[in-house]
C-alpha cells in the first residue's frame, strides 16, 4: 500500500481507479479524499491522485449520506477519509483517526474535506500540555484577596 500525496487537483483531469490501476497505481493505494460530488446515479469521490464512483444503490453510498447529514451538525468529527483503490477497480473508503479532517456540505449534498497541517499535527504529541505558547495574563499588580480557606493557622485547639 501506497499513501499518495500529489498536489490538489479538482478532478477533472484524475484518471478513474480502473484507469489509474492500469497504468502506474497499484491495488491498495490511499489517496485522500478532496470532494464527495452528487451525480444523478450517485456519488463521485475525487481524492488526491484518482477519483471513484459510488452507486446509489450500495451500502457505501448510503453510509455516505449519511455521514454528510453528520457533517453539517459536526464538521470536525475527529478523523479523515481516504480513498483505496481496490483490484476491481472499484473506490473503497478508509479512515484515519490521526488526522483531523473538516468537512464542508454543501447545499447540492456534496462535501469538502479539507485536513489540519500535518506539521502541526506531528507537533500536537510533544508538546507540554502545561506550556502555552501564548503569554498567560499576568496576576501582578492585582491585589488577591484571601479567603478563610487560604490562611494556614499555626493555632491549634486543645
Amino acid at each position: 500500500m501506497r499513501i499518495l500525496n500529489p498536489e490538489d487537483n479538482n478532478g477533472n483531469d484524475l484518471p478513474w481507479i480502473n484507469e489509474y490501476l492500469q497504468n502506474d497505481g497499484e491495488t491498495g493505494d490511499v489517496s485522500l479524499v478532496s470532494e464527495i460530488k452528487l451525480s444523478t446515479k450517485g456519488y463521485i469521490v475525487i481524492c488526491k491522485s484518482f477519483k471513484g464512483f459510488l452507486f446509489k444503490d450500495s451500502k457505501l453510498y448510503t453510509y455516505v449520506k449519511e455521514a454528510m447529514e453528520y457533517w453539517k451538525q459536526f464538521p470536525n468529527p475527529g478523523y479523515s477519509i481516504y480513498g483505496v483503490a481496490n483490484s476491481n477497480g472499484k473506490i473503497g473508503l478508509a479512515i484515519e483517526d490521526d488526522e483531523e479532517g473538516i468537512f464542508t456540505v454543501d447545499k447540492k449534498a456534496g462535501a469538502i474535506q479539507k485536513v489540519k497541517s500535518q506539521s502541526v499535527l506531528d507537533a500536537l504529541p510533544e508538546q507540554n500540555m502545561f506550556i502555552r505558547t501564548q503569554n498567560p495574563s499576568s496576576t501582578r499588580g492585582r491585589k488577591r484577596k484571601d479567603t478563610p480557606e487560604d490562611t494556614v493557622s499555626d493555632q491549634t485547639s486543645v
